[in-house]
């Protein structure tokens, strides 16, 4: 009789339950149970039949790894948990850099969904060319055209390589966490699968066994007390382990999702070089058509002509965004030049083409810096009101400029723009820099002057050489 209770005792003691696995240590020295439900170890109280892990207090039958204490998934103590990365998740998904700012565009990357980019047709920008500079199509038009779409895909390459860079971070802090996170489910799904072997056993000894196996009432209230309390412990693990595998699984799909943005990034990438590739192909086509041959030029020129009225069009339509007048008028022959060290390569009037003898009549001029760096600034030339920011056939991207009383400047293929409509600019003032959209005859700054619509020779009113 004493041998079996000693046996009892033994298998319904704390040391016995937890000790069948080296990453839990017994809840309590020599196995003593105080009676009340409350368990000491090392000094340290531990309420309510729950697990304690190397002398530190785990709360809510929460499963615990390297001491770290864990209460309602929250970190305490201020370390780092291992255990459903507790302190760098919520609602069961990995979390990481919540947020990233990426010029103006906060993302996500705990929600963020990439779509599969659409697979690239194939173009032939020989072919291309050959359709854009038929006798009714326009060339100003088809030039345009590409410099646009080589604009809008440069900028939106450069986004998606940052993305890039931001999803490949995340996708390495993921993948370590994740591959904790899988070692901790295969460790708890070891002690799981002896915990429920230990509570068969408990389950078998009932309350009447106990009591005829007792050697007093009072020995007998101590060893149930304690098979419930072991029991129930048990339960609250096992129900611990269930929602630590159905967050795995949820972070397993999350991963996925991560590991499917970066590809699809990636790939969209590919695809905005080729299209690049091909862009570019076609502006040099284009570009090579008009200079070498004498029927697209003519045809350029003609078109070209025709801005004149368009461009007049464009600035008696505009809307007045000036509140105050200046005296434009007053600075002739002082005006600042529109770029720092520029000299003039083309000027305002007819100009012959050498070999095709077509004559083209300019309203503006050509200035090019006579030292060439990487950022040439365009500067305005007088204080005034931006009052046109776009694209326009011929001269690619331009900035109009009100200097009020009637006075305009239109500054064109332009590359970057740091100006908006409205804006109130001062002389000297930046608001672009240098490029060659629209162009024919490469990087360079056309600027014209207009009063009333009408355009007259800038030279006379700038310091230019």
């Amino acid at each position: 009789m004493s041998r079996l209770l000693s046996v009892l005792a033994v298998l319904l003691t704390p040391a016995f339950v937890l000790a069948q696995t080296p990453t839990y240590q017994p809840s309590t020295p020599g196995g003593t149970i105080i009676h009340g439900g409350t368990v000491h170890h090392g000094g340290t109280i531990q309420p309510g039949g729950t697990i304690i892990h190397g002398g530190t207090v785990v709360h809510g039958g929460t499963v615990v790894h390297d001491g770290t204490v864990v209460h309602g998934g929250v970190g305490h103590q201020g370390k780092a948990i291992d255990h459903a990365e507790a302190a760098s998740r919520h609602g069961g998904i990995l979390q990481s850099e919540t947020f990233v700012d990426m010029e103006g565009l906060d993302i996500n990357l705990n929600t963020l969904v990439v779509p599969k980019p659409k697979k690239l047709a194939d173009r032939n920008p020989s072919q291309d060319i050959r359709r854009l500079l038929r006798p009714e199509e326009s060339i100003l038009q088809a030039r345009v055209t590409v410099d646009k779409n080589i604009h809008e895909n440069t900028d939106k390459l450069a986004k998606f390589e940052i993305m890039e860079r931001v999803l490949t971070r995340d996708l390495e802090r993921a993948t370590r966490r994740f591959k904790r996170l899988t070692k901790l489910r295969d460790d708890e799904r070891v002690v799981i699968k002896r915990r429920l072997s230990t509570m068969l056993q408990l389950k078998r000894k009932s309350s009447s066994q106990l009591l005829f196996k007792a050697p007093s009432y009072t020995a007998y209230r101590d060893l149930v007390a304690a098979r419930d309390r072991i029991y129930e412990a048990d339960q609250a693990r096992v129900i611990a382990y269930k929602k630590q595998l159905a967050d795995w699984k949820i972070d397993k799909a999350d991963l996925a999702r991560r590991r499917d943005n970066l590809a699809y990034t990636k790939e969209e990438i590919a695809y905005l070089r080729q299209t690049l590739v091909w862009d570019k192909q076609e502006q040099q086509e284009i570009r090579s058509a008009v200079r070498g041959r004498g029927e697209y030029y003519a045809e350029y020129a003609r078109e070209m002509e025709g801005l004149d009225g368009l461009i007049r069009s464009t600035i008696a339509t505009m809307p007045v965004v000036a509140t105050e007048q200046f005296h434009f008028e007053k600075g002739k022959d002082n005006h600042a030049a529109p770029m720092r060290g520029s000299k003039v390569e083309g000027r305002f009037g007819k100009r012959l083409h050498p070999a095709f003898q077509v004559e083209t009549n300019w309203r503006g001029i050509h200035v090019v810096p006579q030292r060439w760096e990487k950022r040439n600034e365009v500067r305005v030339i007088y204080r005034g009101y931006v009052s046109y920011v776009g694209w326009f056939e011929g001269l690619g991207r331009i900035v109009i400029i009100d200097h009020t009383r009637g006075y305009h400047t239109l500054y064109a293929h332009l590359d970057k723009v740091s100006v908006k409509v409205g804006d109130k600019v001062t002389a000297t003032e930046v608001i672009a820099t240098m490029g060659g959209t629209g162009s024919f005859h490469g990087q360079r700054l056309y600027m014209e002057l207009r009063h009333n619509g009408e355009a007259i020779d800038p030279i006379p009113w700038i310091k230019v050489y």
